[in-house]
């Protein structure tokens, strides 16, 4: 099953941005969303869903069972993300940001049937980045256990989110 994170991490970066536009909602929808972290884990869970369907295309030829675990494991890999050191976070966005410049700069070279061994090195480069990527969510995240060490508590590390 091949996920390309960098899209799904790329597009909660740029629901989030749109996420200004929470403050339209009804009040009581608000109060809702902003007192209880999971409804809110849940939005985006389903927000990071809706995206698959509508950033790729491509994706409506997979079953949506697939749709959904990839969903989730952008989710979760997202929610570590959000709680890793500054450091790692920053790198990840900026690998995230060289990520889709690479991907647009690719489909641009393939849609104008120019040199595809320029693509192919340039995707050989995202799969390497996607890697980077990976591993710098699982170190940040062993920091924080390393950090926590006893007192570490997954539901707490899902349910903490003060800054």
């Amino acid at each position: 099953m091949k996920i390309d994170i960098s899209n799904g991490l790329s597009g909660i970066y740029l629901w989030l941005i749109f996420g200004i536009t929470l403050s339209l909602f009804n009040c009581k929808i608000l109060k809702i969303i902003n007192k209880y972290i999971y409804i809110r884990y849940i939005t985006l869970l389903l927000s990071i869903f809706f995206l698959f369907i509508i950033l790729e295309p491509e994706n409506s030829k997979k079953h949506i069972l697939i749709l959904f675990i990839n969903s989730l494991i952008i989710f979760i890999l997202f929610i570590i993300l959000i709680k890793i050191n500054k450091f790692f976070s920053l790198s990840i966005f900026l690998l995230i940001l060289i990520n889709q410049v690479l991907q647009v700069h690719i489909k641009y070279i393939i849609n104008n049937n120019l040199n595809n061994k320029n693509a192919d090195y340039y995707n050989n480069i995202r799969i390497i980045i996607n890697k980077i990527i990976y591993i710098f969510i699982i170190i940040g995240f062993i920091f924080i256990i390393i950090e926590k060490g006893q007192k570490f508590n997954f539901l707490q590390f899902f349910q903490n989110n003060k800054c």
